[in-house]
């Protein structure tokens, strides 16, 4: 396990720079990093650890984005991790941010996505990777996974209908590692790493 160059707790971002050296930063220190290298001021999106909606709790966790700063609310569902995800600009606060993931959390939790074996007709779909067959997809409703067939007879009762769609971000896993090359990452934002 590395533990972050700047505060020693566990780091899960790991930067080479363009001379190999290796640099290893925990969740919020690669945020506030980040938002340096933009000129932000990290203390802006700060967030609390947990929201609750319709009595169900739901962690909260924050990435800051090139396009902004992506909140995440998620829980255990079973054996699957439920996520959604709110990306709101650079001039949001983390306060406003958190009541806007509460709201989409709402809308998306109100009701099953799935109910007597037929899709509702606005739910919440995680697109996954079969465990056992990488070249397979499967899908996340309501917190269990299902085959492309399975899915596809869902979609049955909806012939003749326009399938609207919005692809959003999954939070990651809680023990994901992140790798990333410093050549790789836009030139504005990183100029040197001498401050870590």
């Amino acid at each position: 396990m590395n533990t972050c160059h700047s505060c020693g707790e566990r780091g899960n971002h790991h930067l080479t720079l363009e001379s190999g050296l290796q640099v290893h930063l925990c969740d919020d220190c690669y945020n506030a990093w980040f938002c340096k290298r933009l000129g932000l001021d990290y203390e802006q999106y700060k967030h609390p650890r947990t929201i609750t909606v319709f009595k169900i709790r739901f962690s909260v966790r924050v990435e800051i984005v090139s396009s902004g700063v992506a909140y995440f609310a998620y829980r255990n569902r079973g054996k699957e991790l439920e996520s959604i995800c709110f990306i709101g600009p650079f001039a949001m606060s983390g306060t406003e941010a958190i009541q806007e993931l509460k709201n989409k959390v709402a809308l998306r939790t109100y009701k099953p996505s799935l109910e007597y074996g037929i899709l509702n007709d606005m739910g919440t779909i995680g697109l996954l990777q079969n465990e056992l067959d990488p070249d397979e997809m499967e899908f996340l409703i309501d917190g269990k996974r299902y085959n492309s067939e399975q899915y596809l007879n869902f979609l049955r009762f909806h012939a003749g209908s326009n399938l609207v769609y919005l692809i959003e971000p999954r939070v990651p896993r809680p023990n994901s590692e992140w790798f990333t090359m410093a050549e790789h990452l836009p030139k504005e934002i990183v100029t040197e790493m001498n401050e870590l």
